[in-house]
């Protein structure tokens, strides 16, 4: 049996960053659902332009032939997350604000793209 990590870096009380190599485990990609592939990069298509489609090019767009690799999981539909079952609590406190951070980070960013910043 294999072991998997990922690595995870935190600054210390000391204002020292560290770098912990943690168990991981393979879990369904949440950005595909485990298909490796998505169709999120499309934008909606409205029934005005499908009806200016052929039957061919409708019959490709819902059979997923418009679809693309999924970037989180570059197709493999899985992606290495961290095992926190084997993560100590103190560990998985200083995930749990690393994602929240990075998430509102995104969040941010989004706002000011759609603001067009």
């Amino acid at each position: 049996m294999s072991t998997h990590t990922l690595d995870f870096s935190y600054t210390d009380e000391e204002g020292t960053e560290i770098t912990e190599a943690l168990p991981a485990i393979w879990e369904i990609c949440d950005t595909c659902s485990g298909d490796g592939h998505h169709c999120q990069h499309l934008g909606a298509i409205t029934e005005s332009e499908f009806s200016q489609w052929d039957q061919d090019e409708v019959g490709s767009y819902f059979s997923g032939g418009y679809d693309k690799t999924c970037e989180e999981c570059k197709g493999k539909g899985k992606v290495l997350a961290f095992n926190l079952d084997a993560i100590s609590s103190e560990m998985q406190k200083l995930i749990f604000e690393a994602e929240e951070e990075d998430r509102r980070d995104r969040m941010e960013r989004e706002s000011e793209r759609r603001m067009g910043a």
